[in-house]
């Protein structure tokens, strides 16, 4: 860390500025820029002099925000392994004083049991008949309060390791929090920073476009004429200014027609959502359900044949016999059939959304189109603005 710190320390913040006036900058003497803004020189000047403090505040962001980084890397790299084993600590400290606090409870039932019975009603008779009761009964309460204590005090010191390896775990990650927040900071400062230098630039671009336009209104080269003529660049000026308003008409007319397609791929897309929901609707629309009554009837032959079971030795008293006939059965019930009815529909719902799909396939293809084309010519009309402006800033080295 304090290596990076020291490459930092002799790299000069000024080997990373955009152009911009000196403070002690005599803008009276600023020939190109006097002749191009005129009396809005002012305001141009008070713009460079913002970017020239915003682009040292965010080189500074940007540099803090790397020594959070490294700082944060290195703080995590340090305390993680500190932070997974002081947790496995303290798990195995819990661990060990529920199971003291067990051997605990189980030592104190175990002691109340050999006072009741060294006081029970029939303590004297029971040491009558066994003399050496009392002694024993003694003798183990002595041991149990001489584990008691030996546990109590296990238990205590756990309990202290418990929560001083809680308290270490409570530091380390007070430790990668507080690096975390300011790894935060300096990404939220070095954001701002950044943001506030771009506002900067983009109003500094405008002000030169809005010159350049204001002679394009009254139909005059005049603030052009100004920069190019003592310039060994002029011819290359005037096409680029050319170039500019070409590409702002294009520009205007690729926002106008990227605004155009919005609402149609809007609609499209409400289209494709509802084709779907029509899909899902035919099918499960397409099956129906028919009940039905239904009987059965069937007719059954029977035959039987019985003999009545001997109750006595003679045979007149027994019974044999047949008997036939016919049974008709009949049985109503109800069915649910079911018919699938809607592949016409289904059919036609495809058809819609494949209809959809395609149209909002084209739409967002030509809006993707569009959209890189915009983005083009935006970049193009930064192109010449910045090659203008570059003339301009030739003011800020002595160039002649």
């Amino acid at each position: 860390m304090d290596d990076f710190e020291q490459r930092n320390r002799e790299v000069a913040i000024t080997e990373f500025l955009l152009p911009t006036a000196p403070v002690d900058f005599d803008w009276n003497h600023a020939k190109r820029f006097t002749q191009f803004f005129a009396e809005n020189l002012h305001s141009i000047s008070t713009l460079y002099s913002t970017l020239r403090v915003q682009q040292c505040d965010a080189i500074k962001a940007e540099s803090q925000l790397e020594q959070a980084i490294l700082r944060h890397d290195l703080v995590y790299a340090d305390l993680a392994d500190d932070l997974k084993r002081n947790q496995d600590t303290t798990n195995a400290g819990e661990t060990t004083v529920t199971a003291l606090h067990t051997q605990d409870s189980s030592l104190a039932n175990s002691f109340k049991q050999a006072i009741r019975g060294s006081k029970a009603v029939t303590a004297p008779l029971a040491n009558m008949l066994w003399p050496s009761r009392n002694a024993s009964i003694r003798k183990r309460e002595k041991h149990l309060r001489a584990k008691m204590s030996d546990v109590n005090t296990k238990t205590q010191q756990a309990g202290e390791d418990l929560q001083n390896s809680r308290k270490q775990t409570d530091i380390i990650r007070k430790r990668m929090e507080d690096a975390d927040r300011k790894l935060l900071n300096a990404s939220s400062s070095s954001t701002k920073a950044n943001d506030a230098l771009r506002q900067t630039r983009i109003e500094i671009n405008n002000a030169i476009l809005e010159v350049l336009e204001s002679d394009t209104r009254v139909q005059s080269t005049e603030h052009l004429d100004a920069l190019a003529i003592n310039s060994p660049y002029e011819p290359a000026f005037r096409q680029c200014v050319t170039e500019l308003h070409q590409h702002q008409v294009e520009h205007s007319l690729l926002k106008k027609e990227l605004s155009e397609l919005q609402s149609p791929l809007n609609h499209d897309t409400q289209q494709l959502s509802q084709a779907t929901d029509e899909i899902a609707s035919a099918v499960s629309k397409g099956f129906v359900h028919h009940p039905r009554q239904r009987t059965l009837k069937t007719e059954i032959a029977c035959k039987v044949a019985f003999r009545t079971a001997p109750v006595s030795t003679s045979s007149t008293v027994r019974l044999d016999g047949k008997a036939e006939g016919n049974a008709a059965l009949s049985l109503n019930y109800k069915i649910d059939e079911i018919d699938w009815q809607g592949g016409e529909q289904l059919r036609a719902s495809i058809t819609q959304f494949n209809k959809a799909v395609s149209n909002v396939g084209n739409l967002q293809a030509l809006h993707a189109i569009r959209s890189v084309e915009a983005a083009s010519a935006a970049h193009a009309i930064l192109d010449c603005i910045s090659f203008i402006r570059m003339e301009l800033e030739r003011d800020f080295g002595g160039t002649k």
